[in-house]
């Protein structure tokens, strides 16, 4: 049996096939796929933004799904804060509850309605955080209240709650309008980092950045099995050159990708598909509808096919189920084929 009748071109192919495979730790790193293929390190809160109070010794850090559509609860921080200590105050009459550590948990629910968990902090740790061997942060005991809604979520934290309560006479629309003047470009789908410091009522200190999610691009080998509707079954090899772009949050949206695959005995494909990830979370699931050409090894099997359309659906992992059809020229001429598709890890 001849496996490659014809010649250089699946040689090729069968070459581009393992050298994914033999190279794939440094093709990923080329490519910026440190997260895979198949994985979904999707981010919720992608925007972040921190405010110092130094003389306070305090600070906030805001995390939102989406600046451009949250920023209100930066501006508003102003008013929501009062309320949240004015409540803490009332569940203790303890003189040295404002003093000892504690961490409060407040849980923004629909309708206005707010959940609020106060604990002491019995066995109380100092942070350090320690950048290039150097400590740039730290966080010896003291209150912490923590902030969560669906789109939007703050950290707060104070030596003491005292100086977290000086915190509300800054006006934090100050944070929205630094933000806003520093966009010398559209901020997109682009994340958000930003660090200020506030010194007598005024951001006396500010870095923006932007950041792109970070579309990427990556090589597939793949192996499959399928039959057409004459009855013949037939083994399959293939690589694809996929650009896969990322959302905001960092959510693999699209994808669009190219394939070149060699059937045994039967031709030579190279196809064209654009995909959409249909899994609101967790592991992507591709659905990509395509089109491409054909070539023949042995003549008969696809009526003399040129035009190949097809769709591949993602069932589960890294297998995926392809219906196609492939056009001669008439449409009473088409041929049907099925194929089971796996994508190597």
């Amino acid at each position: 049996m001849k496996l490659f009748a014809h010649k250089p071109l699946q040689l090729i192919l069968l070459l581009l096939f393992f050298v994914p495979l033999v190279s794939k730790s440094q093709i990923k790193r080329a490519y910026h796929v440190a997260d895979g293929y198949r994985n979904n390190t999707q981010n919720s809160f992608p925007d972040s933004i921190r405010v110092d109070f130094p003389d306070e010794r305090a600070f906030v850090i805001f995390q939102v799904s989406d600046y451009m559509k949250d920023y209100t609860f930066v501006e508003s921080f102003g008013f929501i804060l009062p309320e949240l200590i004015k409540y803490i105050r009332q569940s203790s009459a303890d003189n040295d509850f404002a003093l000892t550590p504690h961490q409060a948990k407040v849980t923004l629910k629909a309708g206005g309605e707010e959940e609020i968990q106060i604990s002491p902090v019995n066995n109380a740790t100092t942070r350090l955080l320690i950048k290039d061997d150097q400590v740039v942060e730290l966080l010896p005991p003291g209150w912490e209240i923590a902030i969560e809604g669906n789109v939007s979520k703050a950290y707060v934290y104070g030596k003491d709650l005292e100086s977290i309560e000086k915190m509300i006479k800054f006006d934090f629309r100050k944070v929205v309008d630094k933000i806003n003047s520093h966009q010398e470009e559209p901020i997109g789908k682009k994340n958000i980092n930003a660090r200020m410091i506030v010194k007598n009522g005024d951001v006396t200190q500010s870095e923006v950045v932007l950041r792109h999610p970070g579309s990427f691009l990556v090589f597939l080998p793949s192996v499959g099995l399928g039959f057409i509707s004459n009855g013949k079954f037939y083994p399959e090899i293939g690589v694809a050159a996929a650009a896969i772009f990322l959302g905001h949050s960092g959510r693999k949206n699209t994808m669009i990708k190219l394939n070149i695959d060699y059937r045994f005995n039967l031709g030579t494909m190279l196809s064209l598909s654009h995909g959409w990830n249909m899994a609101k979370n967790g592991a992507p699931r591709w659905v990509a509808p395509g089109i491409g050409i054909f070539k023949e090894t042995d003549e008969g099997n696809y009526n003399g096919s040129k035009v190949r359309v097809f769709i591949s659906y993602d069932v589960k992992n890294n297998i995926s189920l392809v219906p196609e059809f492939f056009f001669p020229g008439r449409l009473s001429d088409s041929v049907f084929g099925l194929k089971l598709n796996y994508t190597l890890p």
